[in-house]
């Protein structure tokens, strides 16, 4: 495939996945009342596992990890259904727009671990896309803690909105500890797998702790669990596509057209109108994420393969997190 073609094709899968990503958000507004958090997760999780195994044989990645490894990638699991609950949840409580807004905040807070953390530098532009990030926050916050106003303004829950920074948060830590472990030679894929099957397998156990097995056949839990089950997966599956053919820059950057997506899907549908600073907030952290997400992928130079490591062209994303990149660090 030439390189016009593969940069084109690498767009249309993130475009698609971006919208995908926004179809989620608005498919868990369409229930009447919030679903069973225990129960989408579950069902959310019975298809992560599978593309994750079709993933890594696809690549040719091995489906166990190093053994030496195996309690990182417990805790790593563990922490990853956490996130996904936290999203979710955030999903059912804050307005589509802004939920998929928020959600897109991790590259912000990693890029501030990195820097603290791991002395990693920053360039002026990720410098300035961190600003615009965070004021972005904060004018999203702003009307979440007001009082008074119109009645838009108190359907921005502040609860909804720190659950949702603090899922941005996870995501980021998630994001960091990975990029460790790749630098020590573990393929991405194989994350990946362990990854999605502890998840999976603490979904379960939470479904089955919480007394859902009645709920989960419920009309509107099945349908829209599984809905939502399969969008993530099928998105997922493009931006693995997506990375394998083009620019890991070009595909991270397309992703935060989900933010307008979900922002006008939620308009057009369910006549969801937000004040002009959260609309402000939206574009500055859509701006913001993806100038730090360039400005990452451009400074991190690229490896010869080792053994360990998949060769030129391998694996470039982590599919559980739309952040991450697995090339190395110098």
């Amino acid at each position: 495939m030439t390189g016009a073609r593969a940069t084109v094709l690498a767009a249309a899968c993130a475009l698609a996945a971006a919208a995908l990503y926004a179809g989620r958000a608005l498919l868990l507004k369409l229930p009447p009342g919030p679903l069973p958090l225990a129960d989408l997760v579950f069902l959310q999780s019975l298809f992560a596992l599978p593309a994750a195994v079709f993933i890594a044989t696809w690549r040719g990645a091995p489906l166990m990890p190093q053994r030496a490894a195996c309690a990182a990638h417990l805790s790593r699991g563990l922490i990853g259904m956490l996130h996904t609950a936290m999203l979710l949840w955030v999903f059912l409580r804050l307005p589509a727009g802004l939920a998929v807004t928020l959600s897109f905040t991790a590259p912000l807070f990693y890029a501030l671990i990195a820097w603290l953390v791991a002395g990693e530098a920053v360039s002026q532009r990720a410098g300035l896309g961190l600003l615009a990030g965070f004021a972005g926050v904060a004018l999203i916050a702003w009307p979440a803690t007001s009082t008074g106003g119109a009645a838009v303004t108190a359907a921005i829950d502040a609860g909804a909105v720190c659950v949702a920074l603090s899922a941005g948060l996870v995501g980021a830590l998630i994001t960091f500890s990975v990029r460790r472990v790749i630098v020590r030679g573990e393929r991405a894929e194989t994350l990946m797998v362990s990854f999605t099957g502890v998840q999976s397998a603490t979904a379960a156990a939470w479904w089955l702790a919480a007394g859902s097995p009645a709920s989960l056949l419920a009309p509107w839990t099945l349908v829209i669990g599984t809905a939502v089950g399969l969008l993530s997966t099928l998105a997922q599956l493009l931006v693995t596509l997506g990375h394998s053919h083009g620019s890991a820059a070009l595909a991270n950057a397309l992703s935060f057209v989900a933010i307008p997506l979900a922002a006008l899907g939620a308009l057009l549908w369910f006549a969801e109108r937000l004040p002009a600073a959260a609309w402000l907030g939206a574009a500055l952290v859509a701006v913001g994420g993806a100038s730090v997400l360039m400005a990452d992928l451009r400074r991190i130079p690229a490896v010869q393969p080792t053994p360990q490591q998949p060769p030129a062209g391998g694996a470039k994303v982590l599919p559980f997190s739309r952040v991450a990149d697995t090339r190395r660090a110098a």
